[in-house]
């Protein structure tokens, strides 16, 4: 089975909670399921069984795929250190204190921790179903990628792309990303989730023919604005 990811038009919009209800979903068809995401910039944080530290977005994932969290399923998480600074955690441990420059200086060596942890689960796991970070087209950072055109073009993952219609400009927002996309991601794109929707569910029924036949990709789901889907 492929592995899948699930990127976003841009930050929050709703890339976490789409891959937790996945997990859940195909947890519940009997696949045994890994959630992932390369790199995470957060400070709430937890631990795991094997006493490692990962992301607690990525502690909740694994809840909803019913296994034990593991560093696997984060194998970089940024905090915030102060002074444009972070401490960089690797595979559940601390590696430094860095500057952003100076994190940027170690990302060869980050792709090849993120590249064993993937791998790792690949081998572990049915199903792993990966986060990307942000939007995948930012193209000034593409170099620099750990979670998004890196896990795209390294596994060769089918891909989702997930849309927030509340801020408004969502065909914008998702013709941009398509037309900015790498050609290995654009490629392994199976189609759109529109997330946030609020309303009458009908009056987008033409967006998504629009979507289907201008852009050339299909729109999977549309889910609802709520707290928990936000």
């Amino acid at each position: 089975m492929h592995s899948l990811a699930v990127f976003g038009t841009s930050s929050d919009a709703g890339k976490t909670t789409v891959t937790m209800a996945l997990c859940r979903l195909f947890a519940d068809f009997g696949f045994r399921v890994a959630p992932f995401k390369a790199q995470n910039v957060s400070n709430n944080s937890a631990v795991t069984p094997e006493g490692r530290e990962v992301s607690r977005a990525q502690c909740f994932q694994a809840e909803a795929a019913r296994v034990a969290p593991s560093h696997l399923f984060n194998p970089v998480l940024l905090k915030s250190y102060g002074d444009s600074s972070v401490q960089v955690i690797v595979n559940g441990l601390v590696y430094k204190n860095q500057s952003i420059a100076g994190y940027y200086d170690d990302i060869t060596s980050l792709q090849g921790h993120v590249a064993r942890a993937f791998s790792q689960l690949q081998q572990d796991y049915d199903l792993v179903i990966a986060e990307g970070a942000g939007s995948p087209v930012e193209l000034n950072l593409l170099y620099r990628d750990l979670s998004n055109s890196f896990i795209a073009s390294t596994f060769k993952t089918k891909n989702i792309l997930v849309a927030d219609i509340e801020r408004g400009g969502v065909f914008a927002s998702i013709y941009g990303t398509l037309e900015l996309m790498e050609p290995v991601m654009r490629e392994n794109l199976i189609g759109v989730v529109i997330n946030k929707f609020r309303g009458d569910r009908r009056f987008f029924t033409d967006g998504e023919q629009i979507i289907k036949k201008r852009f050339g990709v299909p729109v999977l789901g549309v889910l609802p604005s709520s707290r928990i889907l936000a």
